[in-house]
C-alpha cells in the first residue's frame, strides 16, 4: 500500500503535465496557432522590439491575408495597427512603419545578420536588433 501512495504521489505532477498541455491526441490538428490564425492567414514575420530609448512599437508582424500581404503593429500603448504591405516593399526586405505622435521615422529592415528597427526625429536616433520568432 505504501509502494502504490509513493507511486501516486511520483506520477501525479506528470498527470497534471499532461492534462495542462492538453496533449495532441485524435482529432487535433497538431497545428500551433504561431503558423496559421483561425482566420486563414499565415505569418511571414513576428518580431518583438526593444529600443533602449523607447519606441513607437513593441511587436511587427507581417501575414499573409486573403491572397495579399498585411503589416501590423502593436504599438507602445498597446493598439493593434495594420496597414496593406506591398509584395515589393516584403520582397526588398525594408519596411516602412508608422510615425509616432512625436513625427519620429521608424524603419525595420534585414540586415545579414538579423532584423533591424530604427527610429528617429531631429535630434534623436534608436536602433537596434529585433527578436523575431519567424522570419
Amino acid at each position: 500500500m505504501l509502494a502504490q501512495r509513493r507511486i501516486l504521489l511520483l506520477l501525479s505532477p506528470l498527470l497534471v503535465l499532461a492534462v495542462a498541455c492538453g496533449g495532441a491526441g485524435a482529432g487535433s490538428s497538431g497545428t500551433t496557432g504561431d503558423e496559421q490564425d483561425q482566420t486563414g492567414s499565415s505569418k511571414l514575420l513576428d518580431c518583438n522590439v526593444f529600443l533602449s530609448g523607447g519606441g513607437p512599437d513593441q511587436q511587427v508582424t507581417v501575414l499573409r491575408k486573403n491572397g495579399g500581404l498585411v503589416l501590423r503593429e502593436l504599438t507602445e500603448n498597446g493598439a493593434t495597427e495594420e496597414r496593406p504591405l506591398s509584395e515589393e516593399e516584403w520582397s526588398k526586405k525594408d519596411i516602412e512603419l508608422r510615425d509616432d505622435e512625436y513625427g519620429s521615422k521608424n524603419r525595420f529592415w534585414k540586415a545579414s545578420d538579423g532584423w533591424m528597427y530604427e527610429s528617429k526625429s531631429d535630434g534623436w536616433r534608436s536602433s537596434g536588433y529585433a527578436d523575431c520568432s519567424r522570419d
